[in-house]
């Protein structure tokens, strides 16, 4: 992934967190890892590398936050659902 797209990327996930926190009532805390980073998507000059784990360690978080508030599901939950009729 180039600079700018990890960037994008960054920013994007970024938003989400904020959606996430308001629309399911995750607590800050379930992201204080990330905000303790010194990266954030506006800082352009920053290594390529530094909004990778950044970005990462985002998405890892809102994954957790909500798999633990039950607003997401995994594969397997999946497996069990029954089909959506059309």
């Amino acid at each position: 992934m180039r600079k700018d797209e990890s960037i994008q990327v960054h920013a994007l996930l970024r938003a989400m967190k904020q959606h996430v926190e308001i629309e399911y009532g995750i607590d800050a805390e379930a992201f204080e890892e990330y905000d303790e980073l010194v990266v954030q998507p506006e800082h352009v000059f920053a290594k390529k590398g530094k909004h990778q784990e950044a970005l990462m360690l985002l998405a890892e978080k809102i994954a957790d936050a909500l798999a633990k508030s039950g607003s997401y599901s995994s594969d397997e939950d999946k497996e069990k659902r029954e089909p959506i009729p059309a």
